[in-house]
């Protein structure tokens, strides 16, 4: 596993968010964290992301505890994250948001994401590699952030409702790239509310409901009766 959660508890303040999360993210796939809004997803993101300390529990990248660490020590060793709301520099070029923060990978490995990868990953930010990061379509602008994320040469990509506000044809689109990312060599961990982008691009689903872990399984098993107990469709 490139990442573990065992028995994660979190808390803003004195309300308790999370409570006892146990997730595994297997190397190279795709798994997807699927609950109805406010059951604690991105609070479990941002805490693996160290923007909030865990109250109890452990977290294990490559079985190294991070839990609690900064989080630009945590992307140093490998973890990139994408956080909801894209997050765009409005004054700096597609060209620039992409290579913002650019990262060479730690060690030999067979797979190095360079800006020319980038751009035939994401055909369309080469045409607009020169408007700025703010003139172009939503799609584009999610598309860009996942760039600029997969310069920074991650083992693992945190990804926080990417589909949020985008039009169908484009979370087709991503449906199909995040499933290449695994094969290219990046473990995934999709957070999302969109249960059918969530399942054409991950292997492994886990559902959450009130803070905790309520079902798991391969996302092929995942039935439409598990789907009306929990996610209400």
């Amino acid at each position: 596993m490139i990442l573990q959660l065992k028995n994660l508890e979190a808390s803003y303040g004195l309300s308790q968010v999370l409570f006892g999360v146990n997730l595994d993210v297997r190397e190279n796939e795709v798994t997807c964290l699927l609950g109805r809004n406010g059951v604690g997803k991105s609070t479990t993101i941002k805490t693996i992301m160290g923007l909030l300390k865990p109250k109890a529990g452990q977290i294990l990248f490559k079985e190294q505890e991070i839990g609690g660490m900064a989080p630009n020590k945590i992307n140093r060793l490998g973890v990139a994250y994408v956080p909801q709301g894209r997050q765009v520099f409005p004054t700096l070029t597609v060209h620039e948001n992409i290579i913002f923060g650019e990262r060479k990978p730690k060690g030999n490995r067979d797979k190095v994401w360079t800006l020319d990868e980038i751009y035939n990953l994401f055909p369309r930010l080469k045409e607009r590699q020169n408007y700025m990061g703010n003139r172009i379509s939503g799609g584009e602008q999610q598309m860009m952030v996942i760039a600029r994320a997969l310069m920074q040469n991650p083992d693992l990509l945190l990804l926080d409702e990417i589909c949020e506000g985008l039009a169908p044809i484009v979370v087709q689109e991503l449906s199909e790239i995040i499933p290449e990312l695994s094969r290219q060599g990046v473990s995934v961990l999709l957070i999302e509310q969109s249960a059918k982008f969530a399942l054409e691009s991950s292997s492994t689903c886990y559902i959450m409901e009130k803070g905790a872990i309520v079902h798991q399984d391969e996302t092929s098993n995942i039935s439409d009766e598990v789907f009306r107990k929990y996610m209400g469709t």
